[in-house]
């Protein structure tokens, strides 16, 4: 037991440190991110102080393509949301690239417009270049800013501007904002951090700093594509729109049409993308909230799942399916609501990681058991036919409904009996070791008989033996493999009895009887003990005519003999009176089968 018990802590500790291992190294974090994509997905409400002017096909069909735009049309928009000192936006930002000059004139009105107002942030880009290395632990992509694009009226970065660059992973999800970034020897603030600094200072509010882990966090998103108050930049250059709606309000500008190439999956919602725009809008509305969700700590997940799948491995070990089950079950849904949890507190746990050691656990387990019980049921199987018949055996192992209960059915069989003659004097006269030894060697040699010709053996009785053929599966001719089965037992005698006498100068025979017809063949006894057998008037006769048979006859009824009369050669013996019957019955003695159907 103790042996087993140190066992058993040596695979917890190993599936402890593999978990640890495993959650650490962050391995399935790709799956992971899917997993956590669907727990997260419900969405909240967007902020009423976010509006969005979208140049969407609206804009593009009034004023033309998007790349031959004048920004005399951006000059414009500014003077009709900033003429009113009263009710103007709190911020204008631009996601939208102005790195080079186009045509003078609206380039300077545009110009203009960004330095008189003074409440506009435009986005600049980062140029990056990623290189690939080969070393011991494979291949990775090391990324670097080579250079910075700026508006065409700047020469340096300042406060007025923030890079717009998307972080993208692997499955082309953004899931991720980069609020800071270091060039040459300055710290660059992203669009939404810099548009939220600004609406701040605008508002006299102080910002909130927010958490971040290497100067990202992970966007909570708060709506999906249209959520956010939209209007069309054509609305508004024709007026149709009351500048007044944006008043003490954050207005992003930006690209709202697929054909502008600006649009991304979130893993929130597969279905359809984000604008740019409204990615920036919800990274600004986590900075306006203070809430940015950050990963725990890898170790401090790992070692909780190491602990959580070491205690599941021994809690589940040796118990049966349904409280592992249960259990499992009980730690995964644990596990999700934690993670709910530590999500609304603005901390994200791995989700997939200790649900996929939990049913690797389980199933190795229960693989386990399983083969256990089954290689358990083999060693049983094999010993029971020891015992009982092997047709009994596989009846029990092939049949789902088959139910060991009392009672049992009426068949037509042929029932064999076969008695030693002469053995009371014999075993007087041997060692009970040496009587032990020629029983041995007698019922070897009537149950290979027996099993050969596709019989059941009932059961020994002493030195008796009782057989069932046609039960409790159907076989063919029964009646017939019931005598070849007589016929194999009394010529293999002879040599059993050639070396009984050579050992020991005592003389053995067989006396056998057979009958068929009808019979109850099941299993008789009680609810804690019982015994597959047959029973009936059937089962009588066959005693009686094995009590009659001398040594070396095989006594048959006749109902058997019609049955079999032109395949054997047979002396009748006549009726003889059998105890327990009212009547005689008719007897005859098989000598051997008829050569044309040997």
């Amino acid at each position: 037991m103790r042996k087993e018990r140190l066992r058993s802590g040596a695979v917890a500790c190993c599936i402890g440190l593999l978990c640890f291992g495993i959650v650490f190294s962050q391995l399935f974090s790709g799956l992971d991110y899917f997993a956590k994509d669907l727990l997260y997905s419900n969405r909240r409400p967007t902020s009423s102080v976010l509006k969005i002017i979208a140049i969407d096909e609206k804009a593009i069909e009034q004023f033309g393509p998007f790349g031959t735009w004048d920004r005399s049309v951006y000059a414009e928009l500014l003077r009709l949301l900033d003429q009113d000192p009263e009710c103007r936006p709190a911020v204008i930002a631009f996601d939208v690239l102005f790195t080079g000059r186009m045509s003078g004139a609206g380039d300077d009105a545009f110009q203009a417009a960004v330095q008189e107002y003074g409440n506009i942030i435009s986005a600049s880009h980062l140029v990056i270049h990623e290189r690939a290395t080969l070393g011991a632990g494979g291949l990775s992509v090391f990324e670097s800013v080579q250079g910075l694009e700026l508006p065409y009226w700047l020469n340096e970065s300042d406060h007025t501007v923030g890079f717009s660059n998307t972080d993208l992973q692997g499955d082309g999800s953004v899931r991720k904002a980069v609020l800071r970034c270091g060039y040459q020897s300055a710290q660059l603030n992203s669009f939404a951090y810099q548009t939220y600094l600004a609406y701040c200072a605008r508002m006299e509010r102080v910002p909130l700093e927010p958490k971040t882990e290497q100067g990202a966090f992970l966007i909570d998103y708060a709506g999906r594509s249209g959520d956010f108050e939209t209007v069309s930049l054509a609305d508004v250059w024709n007026k149709t729109v009351d500048p007044a709606v944006f008043q003490d309000c954050v207005v992003l500008v930006g690209a709202y049409t697929t054909g502008l190439q600006d649009d991304f999956y979130t893993g929130t919602n597969r279905s359809e993308k984000l604008y740019g725009v409204e990615i920036h809008a919800n990274i600004l509305q986590n900075l306006m909230e203070g809430r940015q969700l950050l990963p725990v700590e890898n170790w401090l997940a790992a070692l909780i799942f190491a602990l959580a799948a070491a205690v599941y491995y021994l809690a589940a070990r040796g118990r049966k399916l349904l409280f592992g089950t249960m259990l499992a079950l009980g730690i995964l849904l644990l596990d999700l609501a934690a993670a709910y949890l530590v999500f609304r507190m603005g901390r994200v746990l791995p989700v997939l990681d200790l649900p996929l050691f939990i049913l690797l656990i389980y199933a190795y387990q229960y693989l386990k058991s399983y083969l256990e019980e089954r290689a358990h049921r083999l060693r049983l199987s094999n010993a029971f036919r020891k015992y009982v018949a092997p047709q009994v055996v596989d009846q029990l192992a092939k049949d789902r409904r088959f139910e060991i209960k009392l009672g049992g059915e009426l068949r037509t069989v042929a029932v064999l009996f076969i008695d030693i003659r002469g053995f009371t004097p014999l075993s007087e006269s041997l060692a009970p070791q040496m009587v032990v030894s020629i029983l041995n060697e007698y019922f070897a040699l009537v149950t290979k008989a027996i099993f050969d010709h596709g019989g059941t053996l009932d059961k020994f009785i002493g030195d008796a033996a009782m057989a069932v053929f046609n039960a409790p599966l159907d076989l063919p001719d029964y009646e017939y493999q019931a005598v070849c089965t007589a016929l194999d037992i009394v010529s293999g005698a002879e040599a059993l009895e050639a070396r009984l006498f050579e050992r020991h100068q005592k003389h053995v025979g067989f006396g056998i009887g057979i009958n068929c017809g009808e019979a109850v063949v099941g299993n008789i006894g009680c609810s804690f003990r019982m015994d597959y057998t047959a029973i009936g008037d059937t089962v009588n006769t066959a005693a009686r005519l094995e009590s009659n048979a001398k040594k070396g006859q095989i006594l048959v009824s006749e109902a058997l003999y019609e049955k079999v009369r032109n395949r054997v050669e047979a002396e009748e013996i006549g009726v003889i009176p059998l105890k327990g019957k009212s009547e005689g019955v008719c007897v005859y003695n098989i000598v051997g089968k008829k050569k044309d159907f040997e």
